[in-house]
């Protein structure tokens, strides 16, 4: 006889992957007759021609396969441009040697800075604190610590030479950021070029001659070369 209560019994058993055998002796257990679950059993081979559900699942399973490893890298992708995004926003800034020569205008948040070349140097600039109308900021390698109202201009010497290499102002203060103007005044290349007099006359074996730079370049790196050069021109 077949009960429907014990076809379905055996369906969910065949769903869930348990051996046949196993819901067989399961089922024989607790006392259903060995007739009555092989009638079960054979109706349902012949209804569901070997249990194409249970066959469409796995058959299914690539689908799903593939659906799990296509969610897998978008969610890699997206924290890795999450990653970039988070590291662009944290990294320093860097002004270039242009647009400090020219001057520029920055917006720095507090504990937030920007980075420049000078003389060859890295030099950083670093907002410590934003007040109302004042911000407070360091500038490396030095270091250098000042505190500018709205409006404020100060210059920094950058390699100690008692000349300001660099002008900041405090333009405005706005959403908890600091927009300051910042210009480099880099010394131009000088070119020294010597003129000398006409050597003396000789005496006691010595001549004499003065030498001056043009340019006015404050450096004599080039004189010796100069002088050796006439002496040169002068015995031709």
């Amino acid at each position: 006889m077949i009960y429907p209560q014990l076809v379905e019994y055996i369906k969910k058993s065949l769903e869930k992957k348990i051996p046949l055998s196993q819901t067989k002796q399961s089922l024989l257990t607790k006392g259903w007759r060995k007739s009555d679950i092989d009638e079960a059993i054979s109706l349902i081979n012949k209804n569901q021609k070997n249990f194409p559900e249970v066959k469409s699942k796995i058959k299914n399973k690539p689908l799903i396969n593939y659906l799990l490893i296509l969610g897998i890298v978008v969610l890699i992708f997206i924290l890795a441009a999450g990653f970039v995004i988070y590291f662009a926003m944290i990294m320093p800034k860097e002004i270039s040697d242009i647009d400090i020569l020219q001057g520029v205008s920055i917006k720095i948040g507090s504990g937030k800075g920007i980075n420049f070349n000078f003389d060859n140097e890295k030099h950083r600039i670093a907002v410590t604190s934003i007040n109302l109308d004042s911000a407070d900021i360091t500038v490396y390698s030095l270091p250098i610590s000042r505190t500018f109202f709205v409006g404020q201009e100060q210059g920094f010497d950058l390699n100690d030479d008692n000349i300001n290499d660099l002008s900041v102002r405090l333009e405005n203060i706005t959403k908890q950021k600091a927009i300051f103007y910042i210009q480099g005044f880099f010394e131009s290349i000088c070119t020294e070029f010597w003129e000398c007099s006409d050597w003396t006359v000789c005496a006691d074996g010595i001549q004499n001659r003065i030498c001056t730079d043009a340019n006015n370049c404050g450096t004599e790196t080039n004189k010796l070369r100069n002088v050796i050069y006439n002496v040169y021109n002068k015995k031709l």
